[in-house]
């Protein structure tokens, strides 16, 4: 248990246009570890690398599914199911949706995401 005398800095329910630190979002560009709010240093898999870069509060799920799209499509970003790599179609599209939501909790309760 930790005591605050002040409000938390980071958010544990994930708003409709989700949002990470600057320090977050420059960090996950430049390598594959990451600050969260309580200053610790997290490691973060690739596919967290591009989706913190996209949480700046600007885009909705939707948007940020639609940009993860066009990384893998691009080759930037690659997917696997079934030991299949997915390039379009709409099993990317849930795979990522699902794997958006899961990581998106993930970063909830690694205290990355803020108001």
């Amino acid at each position: 248990m930790t005591l605050r005398t002040q409000k938390a800095p980071f958010i544990t329910e994930i708003s409709d246009r989700p949002k990470a630190s600057s320090l977050a979002r420059y960090q996950a560009r430049a390598g594959s570890r990451v600050t969260n709010q309580l200053h610790e240093s997290l490691p973060v898999e690739v596919f967290v690398r591009y989706l913190l870069e996209l949480l700046d509060g600007r885009h909705d799920r939707s948007a940020i599914l639609d940009q993860l799209v066009k990384l893998v499509v691009a080759g930037t970003l690659v997917v696997h199911k079934d030991g299949q790599q997915l390039r379009e179609g709409e099993t990317l599209q849930n795979v990522l949706a699902q794997t958006v939501d899961e990581k998106l909790a993930n970063l909830a309760k690694d205290a990355l995401l803020i108001n």
